[in-house]
């Protein structure tokens, strides 16, 4: 299989937290008519994978702040029309205020894999 990889700037990106009590989520919303999955690791430890489309807990900021999370998304073109493939990103905390989001895009080779690969640094704001 075919395999476009993109690597996703800034490098890292910025996660602006506002309190160290808060719990951070993160859900990835994989567009454009294509399917796929998501997992982001802390220290080799995989803290959440699958089907990220749904709000999913990657810890407190107490935990998280000045770590650096790695998020890979796998998206494969099963859309007839079109091999384009959008992703986006977004982390909330518990009260559903988005502490960062993103939408990233690039073209999978025909029925091949795009494959988004970046990296997150939690900073209490």
């Amino acid at each position: 299989m075919n395999i476009s990889k993109y690597s996703l700037d800034p490098n890292p990106r910025i996660v602006q937290a506002t309190s160290m009590d808060d719990s951070l989520f993160v859900t990835i919303t994989i567009g454009n008519g294509q399917a796929g999955g998501s997992r982001v690791k802390l220290d080799g430890k995989v803290l959440v994978q699958g089907d990220l489309e749904v709000k999913s807990p990657l810890g407190t900021v107490s935990e998280l702040e000045g770590k650096v999370l790695k998020f890979k998304t796998n998206v494969t073109d099963i859309n007839l029309r079109s091999n384009h493939c959008v992703i986006t990103t977004e982390i909330s905390n518990q009260r559903d205020e988005v502490v960062f989001q993103a939408t990233d895009e690039g073209d999978a080779p025909l029925n091949g894999l795009a494959s988004f690969v970046g990296t997150y640094l939690v900073r209490l704001n």
